[in-house]
């Protein structure tokens, strides 16, 4: 089993104006937890379409937010949609 690591930033736009980070190359994706509110997140489609080909879509991904208070938290994909990719805390921590 690999260790798939994925770096995210805070993501400050929403709704409609995510269309913006798409046309940089950037996915909207919201990391869901056990004891937090869900966090607004962007991520490099680059790294995401490596991380889902090495195996995200059914391994922990070790979730690394720069400028923010998660680091290195394991989660799990919970749903992939065409508007944004969701993750489930497995630890509780997030």
């Amino acid at each position: 089993m690999s260790d798939l690591k994925l770096n995210a930033e805070p993501r400050v736009l929403s709704g409609r104006k995510v269309n913006q980070l798409r046309r940089r190359g950037l996915v909207p994706v919201v990391a869901y937890g056990a004891l937090s509110a869900p966090l607004s997140l962007q991520v490099e489609e680059r790294a995401l379409h490596h991380t889902l080909q090495g195996g995200g879509a059914s391994q922990v991904v070790a979730l690394s937010v720069s400028g923010g208070g998660l680091h290195n938290v394991g989660l799990m994909i919970s749903s992939i949609t065409a508007s944004r990719i969701s993750f489930s805390s497995i630890s509780g921590a997030c």
